[in-house]
């Protein structure tokens, strides 16, 4: 399977202006990933260079990260949000990406009566356009609302979309990881996985790699292993650790 990178993993050398968005494919190729996951906050109007920049390196552009909330009782409010998702389909469409990445949202307390009715539609809609763009939408276990493999499950299977399927978030889950992954991994077309530190034999200290790439591929996942670095320190030590681990066990 693919080993992919999100721009996520050097968000604090793109930030501090370490790193340019339009050199990460030729720094995470040289580091041996095979295709890349880009946040539209990374993007600052380069798409197309980025693109070109990518097809030079060598490195495919498989994901836009669309970063939206759809957990929001303001019509207006949902109506932007689903506008954000739709421009990242057509960013998709437009630079050669095949997966958005999207989140059910974020609430404060308890999800209000009626939210999960709201977030449906706003589903339905954005699925709906992604399949007249050929893109495929990877909802997220990511924030506090619908981050369960079963509530995920349920919003996919009553939307029934096939261009809409699941990104487990290794490192997001409220509950046992390997539990929810085994529920969720059939629905996967794309996957995050998490690394924060590693142990003197190189294996990450919160989550068992071995474990979960088996249970990727016993249900039959074809997607990319995307990594999404979470440590602290120099970002590129830790990926090149993140890469040697996937490599033993993929």
């Amino acid at each position: 399977m693919p080993l992919g990178i999100s721009s996520w993993s050097l968000h604090r050398d793109l930030g501090a202006g370490r790193l340019s968005i339009l050199d990460f494919p030729y720094k995470v190729k040289a580091l041996g990933f095979e295709d890349v996951e880009v946040i539209v906050g990374h993007l600052d109007g380069n798409a197309q260079v980025l693109r070109e920049r990518c097809s030079d390196a060598g490195i495919a552009w498989n994901c836009v990260s669309a970063e939206n909330n759809f957990a929001l009782l303001d019509e207006q409010g949902r109506k932007e949000q689903v506008e954000q998702v739709k421009r990242a389909v057509y960013l998709a469409s437009a630079v050669g990406a095949r997966i958005v990445r999207a989140f059910f949202g974020h609430v404060t307390g308890e999800p209000p009566v009626g939210l999960k009715y709201l977030t449906l539609e706003c589903i339905k809609e954005v699925a709906r356009y992604a399949k007249g763009k050929g893109i495929t939408i990877a909802m997220q276990n990511h924030g506090n609302y619908c981050n369960t493999a079963e509530e995920i499950v349920e919003m996919i299977e009553t939307v029934r979309s096939k261009n809409l399927g699941a990104c487990p978030d290794t490192g997001s889950f409220p509950g046992d990881v390997y539990s929810e992954l085994e529920r969720l991994a059939p629905l996967a077309v794309h996957m995050h996985a998490k690394t924060y530190a590693f142990n003197e034999k190189g294996d990450e200290t919160r989550l068992n790699y071995r474990r979960i790439f088996r249970i990727l591929k016993d249900a039959g996942f074809e997607g990319t292993y995307s990594l999404e670095y979470e440590g602290e320190g120099e970002e590129p030590g830790g990926i090149e650790k993140s890469l040697a681990l996937f490599r033993r066990y993929t």
